[in-house]
């Protein structure tokens, strides 16, 4: 699916638009926000103000939730956000405003490799020089490079650290 302009839809759609599909009606004002029963928890109390609502968003102070007007629509209607919103837009009649598409970057093309001379290869340690040295000395053969044991150093054993007391 294309991203839908999230930025654009939260212009579009009000918390009122919201809060009407809901079915939501507030209880009182206060401090200039409308107070009333949540709907995202379905507080079944008409008096219940733990649900409020301002212009810069809502809170539920018993769910302990928060958000936009579009958080508020998923969480109600139990979808995810770009679900959610996608039909907030149709029931709504608003187009669905998604993100421009930005065109694709042609690719560049691949520089061919420039072919390595032996003389080259031996110097990185590359194909046809000597390999690189082992970290068990010159006698230890690659299979055995992966039998050491855990812990184990030049010096010996690894000694653990006392415990502080």
């Amino acid at each position: 699916m294309r991203p839908i302009d999230y930025a654009r839809v939260k212009e579009l759609v009000s918390y009122g638009h919201v809060l009407e599909l809901l079915g939501w009606r507030h209880v009182r004002m206060e401090a200039g926000r409308y107070r009333g029963p949540c709907p995202v928890h379905r507080a079944t109390s008409r008096t219940s103000d733990s649900f409020a609502v301002g212009p810069m968003g809502w809170t539920c102070f018993s769910c302990k939730r928060n958000g936009d007007q579009l958080a508020l629509w998923a969480l109600a209607t139990g979808w995810p956000i770009m679900e959610a919103t996608a039909d907030l837009c149709h029931r709504l009649g608003i187009d669905v405003p998604y993100l421009a598409r930005r065109p694709r970057q042609p690719r560049r093309p691949r520089q061919p490799r420039k072919p390595r001379t032996r003389e080259e290869a031996a110097e990185t340690g590359g194909a046809g020089g000597t390999p690189p040295a082992s970290p068990l000395g010159s006698e230890a053969t690659p299979h055995q490079v992966h039998k050491v044991p855990v812990g184990w150093q030049a010096s010996g054993p690894m000694k653990t650290p006392d415990k502080p007391r």
